[in-house]
């Protein structure tokens, strides 16, 4: 039967002609066009009745913030976390552009007995059917044509069909975690082999040493994403794995656990939630809030970092209202810098944070449409990498023998058709990129993951690819 949830999510550009003025109003109130009104305009009927019951509630005498009121009580009614956290959002915005009845006082029943109608529950219902993480681009990065001199050698290296969610290196072996299972092998060595959680979907893995590992999982899992993840454990080097019982969320029923990281010099153990930061002292089973809370809103996974050199925990993803997320926790003094949502335009996200052995203070960032980058510790951010209408750059990796060098590579997001892999490579820090292409009919070249290893003396690229497995990236 075909996937009724597969709803195509239209740009202004995309849309049935009759839905562009629709679409053209949401971009100027909001700056951008979230998912759940690029999938109404499908449909210019769908799109127009939305429309006119936003309207409608604009003339039934409630104030700005009230209106968002109406909203969360309707998002809270049917149990749409989307909208709950959505709407949250756009009242505490609205409460700092004009001065009418503030949100505490709203919430403390100003409100009450104003009509409220549930007119719109359905179609608040059918938003979260939208998915989250931005829209579908369709042009490829700058630098078509490939530049001149050695090109790179691009070698498949297994597992294909898979989808390799991340690339993890521990000593002298490489760790693959994919849609099907976790793979392991030796670095400069041929042949993945199965390190166990087979029928899993590996999300984030932790590694405490060559036998000890912890891992955040879905079983039966689809790109909708019914079920949450879990925690689980091996300690025999994946021979057998099996669930962690533990309290994180904080009493929240189904409080799922993203990513997941170990800090070697103090045995502890990270993980990122919907919107929380926590720690845990006795390897994943007991949990202390660090940072957010517990049943925030995140959709999907984020990225989340350890930078040893500053002792500073960074972590991110998307918010309520599709805009990229992007914090930093300091673990002595326990404050949370929250960085501008605007620095990569939205719809965005972030989705891979990357440090620099050499420099304390230089941080990577990236994720959808662009890479972030700071040389002090995110006091002033450029973009290396942008305008890339809605591709999603989910790692970078820096050269170990010189981390002047970045490597990326990028995924459009398309979850059925292949698509060429693109690399592309600065060697100045970010000023200029060269951009090398992998055409074929066949390929399912995005890139989810990227690692650069040395072997043999020679800097090698471990590429994981949507639906393509790994690409082996011998580099000029």
């Amino acid at each position: 039967m075909e996937n009724l949830l597969a709803f195509d999510v239209h740009t202004i550009a995309t849309a049935p002609e009759q839905s562009r003025p629709t679409l053209e109003s949401v971009k100027h109130a909001y700056g951008f066009v979230p998912n759940l009104f690029g999938v109404f305009e499908e449909s210019p009927a769908a799109a127009e009745a939305y429309a006119a019951t936003g309207k409608a509630l604009q003339k039934a005498g409630l104030t700005a913030v009230e209106q968002q009121v109406v909203f969360l009580s309707v998002s809270t009614e049917n149990a749409c976390k989307y909208c709950v956290a959505a709407h949250s959002t756009l009242a505490k915005g609205r409460e700092n552009d004009i001065a009418e009845t503030p949100l505490d006082d709203a919430f403390a029943g100003q409100v009450v007995g104003r009509p409220v109608r549930r007119l719109v529950a359905g179609l608040l219902v059918l938003g979260l059917l939208a998915g989250c993480g931005g829209g579908s681009g369709a042009s490829p990065p700058p630098g078509a044509q490939p530049p001149p001199g050695p090109q790179p050698e691009f070698i498949h290296d297994g597992l294909a069909g898979r989808i390799v969610t991340d690339i993890q290196q521990h000593e002298n072996r490489l760790f693959a975690a994919t849609d099907n299972g976790l793979f392991g092998k030796q670095v400069g060595q041929d042949g993945w082999l199965l390190v166990g959680l087979d029928g899993f979907k590996v999300e984030d893995l932790a590694i405490l040493d060559g036998q000890h590992m912890l891992a955040t999982v879905i079983f039966d899992w689809d790109r909708f994403m019914v079920e949450l993840p879990k925690l689980y454990e091996t300690v025999n080097g994946g021979a057998n794995w099996l669930p962690v019982e533990n309290d994180f969320g904080g009493g929240f029923e189904n409080a799922p656990m993203w990513d997941v990281l170990y800090d070697s010099t103090s045995g502890r153990v990270y993980a990122q939630g919907q919107d929380a930061l926590a720690v845990s002292e006795d390897v994943g089973r007991s949990w202390e809030l660090l940072a957010g809370v517990w049943d925030g809103f995140n959709p999907a996974p984020g990225a989340l970092a350890l930078n040893m050199a500053t002792g500073q925990i960074w972590f991110g993803g998307q918010n309520a209202i599709e805009q990229m997320k992007l914090r930093r926790h300091d673990l002595a003094t326990g404050l949370t810098t929250e960085f501008d949502p605007f620095l990569l335009p939205p719809p965005s996200t972030i989705d891979g944070i990357t440090f620099d052995s050499t420099d304390p203070n230089r941080v990577l960032a990236s994720g959808e449409n662009g890479i972030l980058q700071s040389f002090d510790n995110g006091a002033t951010w450029t973009r290396p990498l942008g305008d890339v209408d809605q591709r999603f750059y989910f790692q970078t990796a820096l050269d170990p023998q010189d981390a002047r060098i970045i490597y990326t590579a990028s995924w459009l997001k398309e979850f059925e058709l292949p698509q060429p892999l693109i690399l592309e490579v600065s060697t100045d820090a970010g000023a200029s990129w060269k951009t090398y292409e992998l055409s074929d009919p066949d390929l399912f070249g995005g890139a989810w993951s990227v690692h650069a290893v040395v072997e043999d003396g020679r800097t090698v690229l471990y590429l994981g690819l949507y639906l393509g497995g790994i690409m082996k990236v011998l580099l000029p």
